[in-house]
């Protein structure tokens, strides 16, 4: 992988990372924030809030791939608005900042793979008592796009499929009854019609993916199968709305000790073609 420091976006502490044709942008202006993913020269994959508009608070959104901690709460949206310390050694960049809050540094490390990029999402308790939660990875990615992700149980002789959704949640709702809900026999479809809506499932096969005009991208991770993980054991989650659509993977619930670092890993494999998410096996050939 080659790294090389840019400005991006009006922000001068940038770092392009490259495998090949793919090309990913680091942010150490705030956050840790990844806010450029794309293949083959084509346009940005990823969200981006130019205009800082979406806010809780003191905490600013700016889209791309961010660290939290679930379950949601309103420490969640503790801003990540300083500056991040970046380090590097051969082939790796890691891009670190620190959450005063919750006394969490939160970091992301990337390395290149043959089909894309090696994502490593850690957190560190450096604080003197004890925190329980899960490692959530968030990707805002553009409307343009149609989500898939299996949502069965994985085995063919006892198969079953699970779909959890939100019903409402702070100030937001949605419904299963959504039109951009496709339950397709082997892939759960998401097709972004400008409506707010969350949905999750266990995950057990450990991705979730988008594709369209711009090449296709999956998030995939190891789900651990003695785990146990937040909002009724879901390990992938989707949320949508007019802006955005996110693609949300967790690690299982655990005991954040103080300076223990945790860390959740995806891999972020990219296609310079579209794919059709109803044909699981062409998706799962990617992998």
């Amino acid at each position: 992988m080659e790294t090389k420091r840019i400005n991006f976006s009006g922000y001068s502490n940038a770092y392009e990372c490259r495998v090949d044709n793919m090309k990913l942008v680091l942010m150490a202006d705030f956050g840790p924030r990844i806010l450029h993913l794309s293949i083959g020269g084509k346009k940005n994959l990823l969200f981006v809030d130019e205009g800082k508009k979406l806010r809780y608070h003191d905490w600013i959104c700016y889209g791309g791939s961010r660290i939290w901690l679930s379950p949601e709460t309103r420490q969640s949206y503790s801003p990540d608005n300083a500056p991040c310390e970046v380090s590097q050694e051969k082939g790796t960049i890691t891009v670190k900042g620190h959450d005063p809050l919750l006394e969490m540094n939160k970091s992301f490390t990337v390395s290149g793979e043959k089909h894309g990029f090696r994502v490593s999402c850690t957190v560190e308790n450096t604080g003197d008592s004890l925190y329980y939660g899960s490692i959530w990875s968030l990707t805002c990615m553009r409307t343009d796009v149609t989500v898939f992700f299996p949502w069965g149980s994985g085995n063919d002789l006892w198969d079953t499929k699970k779909i959890i959704y939100w019903r409402k949640w702070m100030d937001h709702k949605s419904t299963i009854g959504s039109k951009q809900y496709v339950q397709g026999d082997d892939l759960f479809i998401i097709k972004p019609a400008g409506e707010e809506g969350k949905v999750g499932t266990a995950g057990y096969e450990g991705f979730i993916g988008v594709t369209s005009r711009n090449g296709t991208f999956i998030k995939k991770f190891d789900r651990n199968t003695g785990g146990t993980y937040p909002d009724d054991n879901c390990a992938v989650e989707c949320y949508t709305s007019s802006r955005m659509v996110e693609l949300e993977t967790l690690g299982p619930l655990q005991t954040f000790y103080p300076q223990t670092p945790v860390t959740h890993t995806e891999h972020w494999i990219l296609a310079d073609r579209e794919v059709n998410p109803e044909d699981g096996k062409e998706v799962r050939s990617l992998l």
